[in-house]
C-alpha cells in the first residue's frame, strides 16, 4: 500500500490509461489475466481501448492485453564490517521477491 502522502492519481496502474499506447488501466487481477494471455487465450479490453494508427489519427477499437514493464532502483547500504555484505544481499533478495 501507499501512504496517502505518497499517492498520486496519475501514478496509479488502477486508473491510468496511457494515451499514446493505449494502455491500462490494471485491473486486480491483472498477472491472473496476463498469465492466461501468454498461453494463448485471446484475452482483450472489456470496454474500447485507443490505438494510434499510421497517420497519427487515434481510433478506437478492442486492443488485446497488453501491459508494460517498469524498474526501480534500490540502493541498500549498510556499513558495519563483517555483516555489510550478507544483510545489503539478504535486503536484495527480500524487496526482489516482492
Amino acid at each position: 500500500m501507499v501512504s496517502s502522502g505518497d499517492y498520486k492519481e496519475v501514478e496509479d496502474p488502477t486508473i491510468f490509461v496511457s494515451q499514446v499506447t493505449g494502455r491500462g488501466p490494471l485491473s486486480e487481477n491483472w498477472t491472473k489475466e496476463h498469465s492466461l494471455s501468454q498461453k494463448g487465450a485471446d484475452i482483450r479490453y472489456s470496454g474500447h481501448g485507443i490505438s494510434p494508427a499510421r497517420d497519427g489519427l487515434i481510433i478506437e477499437h478492442p486492443l488485446p492485453k497488453r501491459i508494460m514493464c517498469a524498474y526501480k532502483l534500490c540502493r541498500v547500504e549498510f556499513r558495519y564490517w563483517g555483516m555489510q555484505t550478507k544483510v545489503e544481499r539478504f535486503i536484495h533478495d527480500i524487496v526482489s521477491l516482492r
